[in-house]
């Protein structure tokens, strides 16, 4: 999978293991850092951010992560894998403003997944119709203080 700059390429297989690779000079590629692992079975599909940099693996473990390439040299986790799901998760897109993350499930399902602050909370506000009630608020996110986070339609 091409990176957004033509230059860098992820590799993947069986191993769970996902490589990072620099194709300047495409007759001698240079592996950029070392591996990202995390996964525990084979890694299905990769996607890059429209940015470049945050690529999403997805994987028969039946999570997806997030890896921060702001320096491919280091890349990273970004945040914990995510879980939850069904079934494994068999592709994954970023959307063209990287704001939100697109999975397709074993189940032949797509959901969104929110990236941003603002992205999730557009996505609250409209699955709950503008009404994040008090009850709802602290069942969801107790230890934060209530906070409507939807503009009030009175």
């Amino acid at each position: 999978m091409f990176g957004p700059d033509g230059r860098t390429f992820a590799s993947t297989g069986r191993d769970g293991v996902v490589r990072l690779w620099d194709l300047t000079r495409r007759t001698h590629p240079v592996r950029l850092g070392p591996p990202l692992t995390g996964h525990t079975d084979a890694v299905y599909s990769l996607a890059f951010s429209p940015d470049g940099h945050t690529l999403a693996s997805t994987s028969f473990d039946n999570t997806v992560r997030l890896w921060d390439l702001t320096d491919p040299h280091r890349a990273r986790p970004h945040g914990a894998p995510l879980t939850g799901f069904l079934n494994w998760v068999n592709a994954v897109a970023f959307t063209p403003d990287g704001a939100t993350l697109l999975l397709g499930d074993g189940e032949h399902t797509v959901r969104t997944l929110p990236l941003s602050v603002k992205t999730a909370t557009a996505y609250v506000c409209a699955a709950t119709g503008g009404t994040l009630t008090p009850a709802l608020w602290h069942t969801y996110i107790p230890q934060l203080p209530y906070d409507p986070p939807c503009p009030r339609h009175d």
